[in-house]
């Protein structure tokens, strides 16, 4: 469903990038940023990690050894990576691959203009995820990654509207003033 999602937002900023009217409204700004920015990432951390990751206990880990036998223990047992990982790692391998393609692009006869990035964006993504999708299929369904979406939005709800304090509150609405 994540990828599904993620192919549904290139589509729509596709779509917000050549239809003339819409391309000249903030939906194409809205659109295509997520896939400049997080999408790419996304759809590669995806395939390169198909497994859902898991919380280890501290406990389960044994103290008496040195930190970097404790920090490949620790990896060893989650066999994959965590929600925050991957959305972090999303946004960093973004920013290194939209680069990357651009200045490949630029030693073609292409060139960096629009119709030749948004085409070479647009098949990483979908290839990238297509990869991602078989190698999820790969796994047995119970380690294979699966979005909380649900939960998530819950979540974002609780934290936003029905905040624990004032500082929460306030921290709130500096943090949709820096968003916009």
């Amino acid at each position: 469903p994540d990828l599904t999602f993620v192919l549904a937002v290139l589509a729509l900023a596709l779509a917000s990038i050549f239809i003339p009217v819409v391309n000249e409204s903030p939906l194409r700004v809205l659109f295509a940023l997520p896939v400049m920015l997080f999408i790419p990432g996304y759809v590669f951390i995806a395939a390169l990690f198909p497994e859902a990751g898991h919380e280890t206990d501290a406990g389960s880990v044994d103290e008496a050894t040195n930190p970097a036998d404790t920090a490949a223990a620790i990896e060893a047992e989650r066999g994959g990576i965590d929600g925050i990982e991957r959305v972090a790692l999303s946004f960093g391998t973004s920013i290194a691959i939209v680069p990357l393609i651009g200045l490949v692009l630029n030693f073609t006869p292409w060139g960096i203009r629009l119709i030749p990035i948004v085409v070479s964006l647009s098949g990483f993504t979908v290839g990238t995820a297509y990869v991602a999708a078989r190698r999820r299929l790969a796994l047995p369904p119970q380690t294979r990654l699966t979005v909380p979406y649900r939960d998530w939005v819950r979540a974002a709800r609780s934290e936003l509207f029905d905040p624990d304090d004032r500082r929460d509150a306030a921290l709130n609405v500096l943090m949709v003033c820096s968003i916009l």
